[in-house]
Parts: structure tokens; sequence; C-alpha cells
């Protein structure tokens, strides 16, 4: 089986499944998983790839796609830049704090929802970053608010490296890891196997985010 990760879901690759890939080869000996990372659209048909996880959603695919995981967007920021401004008025706040944000989410109407109901944000002009580790990082160390996936902020909020901000406006997308095939048909056993082993270790990377928040 070919493993592709396509469209950039480079923070998922890093911090869920990466390190489990010898697991993987050790428990499924007959299986042989070829890993090829690339920011470029591939053809699963023409490149002979078995199956392809990529971010979603992917609302007008004709390709068969079943979500791994699906994860809210949340606002975060370091604890030390947040001390340092007023944020009465979250929506205004926003506007001039977001210095940086992951290229999928630039936008001049990111829906976003608050008090007073549906609403839009511009993000086009803060300085794009495809990889949600880099931006993260980037985040903690001082770089205004950032919008990210709450799964990858978890242990983050947990330790204190980050907080929440605005927690008022509600970004109306949500992030998904999807796997993607090249057919509508089921799913071969050995697509299966592999995205069933890709959900437990979302499943065991949310677990012990949650029994270490609850050990703190």
């Amino acid at each position: 089986m070919k493993w592709n990760i396509n469209d950039l879901p480079m923070a998922f690759r890093r911090e869920v499944i990466g390190g489990r890939l010898a697991e993987f080869t050790i428990r499924f000996l007959d299986i042989r998983v070829e890993v090829l990372v690339t920011s470029q659209q591939v053809n699963l048909l023409t490149e002979d790839i078995d199956v392809a996880l990529a971010v979603g959603p992917f609302e007008d695919s004709e390709l068969n796609s079943q979500k791994i995981v699906e994860t809210p967007l949340i606002w975060v920021a370091s604890p030390g830049y947040v001390a340092q401004f007023e944020w009465t008025d979250q929506l205004a706040a926003l506007r001039s704090h977001i210095k940086f944000c992951q290229r999928r989410y630039k936008s001049r109407r990111l829906v976003v929802k608050g008090h007073r109901g549906r609403q839009y944000l511009d993000t086009s002009a803060a300085m794009s970053i495809n990889d949600s580790i880099l931006l993260r990082e980037v985040i903690m160390h001082g770089g205004g608010v950032g919008l990210m996936p709450e799964l990858y902020c978890r242990n983050p909020l947990r330790s204190g490296a980050l907080v929440q901000a605005c927690p008022a406006i509600i970004p109306e997308p949500r992030a998904q890891i999807v796997p993607l095939t090249a057919s509508r048909r089921l799913y071969p056993q050995k697509t299966r196997v592999f995205v069933d082993f890709a959900r437990l270790c979302v499943k065991d990377y949310q677990s012990l985010a949650t029994d270490q928040t609850g050990n703190h």
C-alpha cells in the first residue's frame, strides 16, 4: 500500500502518526507502506496511490472520503502577548492582532459567530504559514493571535505556553483529516487497516492530552 500525505497535513504527520509508523509495520508485516509527502495535488489513479491523507473538508470532491478526525478552530496567543492589550471588543481586537495565518484560512470573508450572530473577519493581510506546528511555534513566541486546530493546541494550553484568545468569536470552519481513495467502492482490506490505524492514533493522542490535563 502506498500512503500519500497530500495538501500539507504536516502537523498530523509530525504530532499524531509519524512516530507510530514503526508500530504499524510490526503489527502488519504483510503491508508495505510507502510514504510520499507532497504539497502538490496528486492524481490517485494515474500515480498508483491507494490512499491519501489530506486536510479537508472536500465537499465537492468526487473522491471517496470519510474523515479520520474533525477538530474546531480556536484563536490562541502567548500569555505574555495577551497581557499587553485590551480585549473588550474581541472582533476588533482580532482584526489588529492576526499577524500570521495558515494559508487555507486566509480570506477576506472568514465566517465567524459571536454575540452579534454570523459575521465576517478579514484575515487576508496576515502573513501565511502552511504548517500548523510552525504557526504554533511562532504564536508561542509572541507572534500575535493565531487560528489553530484545537487538536494541536491541547498540550500547550495545558502547560500554559498558549492561552485561548477571544473565545466569544467562534470560527465557523472546522479542520478535518480525510482519507481519500480513487474509488467510491468499499476500501480494500489493506486500506481499511491503515485508516483504522490512523483513527486509533488520533484516539490515543486525544486521550493522552486529556489524561495529562486531568493529572496537571
